[in-house]
C-alpha cells in the first residue's frame, strides 16, 4: 500500500550525521587571483534512505546558488513531483512549528498553479501516462503564451494530470531559510539539502540579474535582494542602518547572501536529515554530487537522471538566465573573470568576518555561526568607512 506524505512523514528513518565540509580545500573568498579548477569534493556520501519510507525532499538555497539545476536533478526520476517554489504564493506563516507544518506543506503540494507546477524541463514520469504529459506539456506552452499580465498567467492552474499520490515530492524554495529547520525536525522522514554558492559567484550573478532585469520586482519584495533581512544580519554584526545604506551595492548584497545562508546552516546544524552541499562541487562533478543527492533523498539513480545531468552540465551554445542547461564548470567561474575588482573587494570585507563563508577557506571546520555578540573588527570598520567615502 502507498503511503502519503503524512504517513510517511510520521516514520522516523534517522541516518548519521557527518560534517561534508573539507578544511583542506584551496578555494578562497578572499583570493583575487585566478584559480584552477574546482576539483571533486571527496567527502564522506550522505546516507542513502530506503525507498518507499521517505517523505518530502527540500531543497532550498539562496537565489542564484544553483537549487533549480538541483531541484531538477531530482524531478528527473520518473517518481518524482516536482513544486517550483510554492512559497511565491503560499508564504509560510511567521509561527511555523510542528503544529502547522503538515497544513503548510499539503498546501504547497496541492499548489496546481503554472508557475508551482510547470517548470521546464518535462519529464516522463511512473505516475503519468505518455499521452497526457504530451497534453500537459502542449497546454502549459499555451497558457505561458497568454496575452496576459505575467502574475496572472503564472496562477493559471494546470492539473498534474497523473496519480500523483503514489509519487515521491520534491519541493524547492528560495526563500525558507528559517523555517526549514522547523520542517526537518518535524518531518523526520524529509530530506533536505541546501546548497550555497561561493559569495562573490552569487552575488555576481544577482548584480548582473539585476541590471538585465531579469527580475520581476514588487513592492516590498525580496528579490534580488531581502534587504531587511540583510540589514538585521550586518546589525547584528554592529553595523547600523547607516552604516548599511553607505556601504558599495556589492556589500549590501553579501549581506544577503550572509542572512540566508548563515541563517540556514543554524537551523539545520546537527540534524540527521540535512545536507549541505556546495554548488561549485555539484558544478565540478556533476554525476557524482547527484548520485550522492539521490541516495541521500531515496531516489535510485535511473537513465533518464544520467542523461539530463550528462546534457544540463555540458550545454554547448548560448544558455538562459533562468535555464538549467548550462557549461556548468565555465558558469561556476565566471565572475573571476567578469567581476570588476570594486565589487570583488566589496565582497571579501564581508566574507572575511562571517564563518559560514570559510566553506570556500582553507581553515579547520567552524562553529556553525558566530554569535550575535561577537564584534567587528577594526579593520572592517574602516574599509566601512573608505568604501562609503569613495562611493
Amino acid at each position: 500500500m502507498n503511503k502519503s506524505v503524512a504517513d510517511r512523514a510520521a516514520i522516523e528513518c534517522p541516518v548519521q550525521h557527518v560534517d561534508r565540509r573539507r578544511p583542506d580545500r584551496r578555494d578562497d573568498v578572499n583570493s583575487s587571483s585566478p584559480t584552477p579548477p574546482i576539483r571533486p569534493q571527496r567527502h564522506l556520501s550522505p546516507d542513502p534512505l530506503p525507498e518507499g519510507e521517505a517523505g518530502v525532499t527540500f531543497v532550498v538555497g539562496a537565489p542564484r546558488s544553483g537549487t533549480t539545476w538541483l531541484a531538477k536533478i531530482l524531478d528527473s526520476h520518473p517518481d518524482v513531483v516536482y513544486r517550483h517554489e510554492p512559497d511565491e504564493w503560499v508564504p509560510s506563516p511567521t509561527n511555523l512549528d510542528e503544529t502547522n507544518i503538515n497544513a503548510l506543506v499539503s498546501q504547497w503540494i496541492a499548489d496546481h498553479s503554472l508557475r508551482t507546477s510547470a517548470k521546464r524541463p518535462f519529464f516522463p514520469k511512473s505516475w503519468q501516462t505518455t499521452p497526457a504529459r504530451l497534453l500537459r506539456s502542449a497546454v502549459a506552452g499555451a497558457l505561458g503564451g497568454l496575452p496576459l499580465a505575467p502574475d496572472l498567467v503564472a496562477r493559471l492552474p494546470l492539473p498534474d494530470l497523473g496519480t500523483v499520490e503514489r509519487a515521491r515530492v520534491v519541493i524547492k524554495t528560495v526563500r525558507w531559510c528559517d523555517g526549514i529547520g522547523v520542517a526537518a525536525r518535524a518531518l523526520p522522514t524529509s530530506r533536505t539539502i541546501l546548497i550555497m554558492r561561493q559569495p562573490g559567484a552569487q552575488v555576481f550573478s544577482l548584480m548582473r540579474g539585476a541590471r538585465e532585469r531579469k527580475f520581476q520586482l514588487r513592492e516590498g519584495g525580496d528579490l534580488p535582494l531581502d534587504l531587511v533581512r540583510a540589514m538585521a544580519c550586518a546589525a547584528s554584526y554592529g553595523i547600523d542602518g547607516t552604516a548599511f545604506a553607505r556601504l558599495p551595492e556589492a556589500a549590501r548584497y553579501a549581506w544577503g547572501w550572509v542572512a540566508f545562508n548563515e541563517t540556514a546552516e543554524a537551523a539545520l546544524a546537527g540534524l540527521p536529515n540535512a545536507w549541505i552541499i556546495r554548488y561549485e562541487d555539484l558544478c565540478a562533478d556533476p554525476e557524482h554530487v547527484a548520485r550522492e543527492a539521490m541516495a541521500f533523498a531515496g531516489l535510485t539513480w535511473n537513465t533518464q537522471t544520467a542523461d539530463f545531468v550528462r546534457r544540463s552540465a555540458r550545454h554547448v551554445g548560448p544558455s538562459a538566465f533562468y535555464g538549467v542547461f548550462q557549461n556548468a564548470a565555465l558558469v561556476c567561474q565566471r565572475w573571476r573573470t567578469e567581476m570588476n575588482e570594486d565589487d570583488r573587494r566589496a565582497v571579501e570585507a564581508v566574507a572575511g568576518i562571517v564563518s559560514v563563508a570559510r566553506r570556500w577557506q582553507v581553515t579547520e571546520p567552524e562553529p556553525a555561526c558566530r554569535s550575535n555578540t561577537d564584534t567587528v573588527p577594526p579593520s572592517y570598520r574602516s574599509t566601512i568607512g573608505d568604501s562609503s567615502a569613495a562611493a
